[in-house]
């Protein structure tokens, strides 16, 4: 009679043990691998022109017509939470554009490229996003994502530069999480003027992995990166 329960316990290990192993196992095939061993993000600069029609960046300066300026800071908290604000202003021609959003969520990892160099982390992507408004108005959403493959455009070891994307969402469900269904009013992706820094976590700013959802894989899986002839 005592057997029964001993043998429940023993399955239940072993039931435990497989799920690990099956998480282990897609965190490795998955393109946005593992974590990385965590970060916080911090950047400013511009991106997005091409006043010579070459379909690739060149550099006239920030403010420039066709040229988004972007800059904040993202991170996460003792408490589990992420914080963060991200400006992002558009220069179209005839038009500017304003973005500011509040990050609630940040998942970082390595692809495998070069970076991020100074400050040494060991993940050279990330991803982040959460709510914001856009030219004034409520009901936004965004998500951004940033390749660190060194310091900016002098990194002197990177076959590639840093890249950075910006896709910003009517929450037309209004359920506060962008999604396929949402629709998109403003994306961009392209090489950084400036620089964007993928820092390790500290204590003061641990990182907790945010649930990586389809619209943030998909963004991560098909931002513009940059080798460093387009500049």
């Amino acid at each position: 009679m005592e057997a029964t329960p001993h043998r429940r316990a023993w399955t239940s290990r072993h039931i435990g043990g497989l799920l690990t192993a099956m998480l282990l196992l897609a965190l490795v095939v998955h393109p946005a691998a593992a974590n990385g061993g965590g970060c916080f993000v911090t950047g400013a600069g511009h991106i997005g022109s091409d006043e010579n029609g070459n379909g690739i960046s060149d550099r006239p300066g920030a403010g420039a017509a066709g040229q988004d300026s972007f800059g904040g800071d993202v991170m996460g908290m003792k408490d589990g939470s992420v914080r963060g604000q991200w400006q992002n202003t558009t220069h179209l021609a005839g038009t500017k554009h304003v973005f500011r959003g509040r990050a609630e969520f940040l998942y970082c990892w390595h692809d495998g490229g070069p970076g991020p160099g100074v400050p040494t982390a060991n993940a050279n992507r990330a991803i982040w996003g959460g709510p914001g408004k856009w030219n004034r108005q409520p009901g936004y959403l965004f998500i951004a994502s940033a390749a660190d493959y060194g310091e900016g455009r002098n990194a002197e070891n990177a076959g590639i530069r840093d890249a950075y994307a910006i896709t910003v969402y009517r929450d037309t469900d209004g359920n506060g999480v962008a999604t396929a269904a949402d629709e998109i009013v403003y994306e961009e992706t392209d090489c950084v003027f400036g620089d964007v820094q993928i820092h390790p976590p500290t204590g003061g700013h641990p990182y907790i992995p945010s649930v990586l959802t389809p619209e943030m894989d998909r963004i991560a899986s098909t931002q513009d990166l940059c080798p460093n002839d387009n500049w």
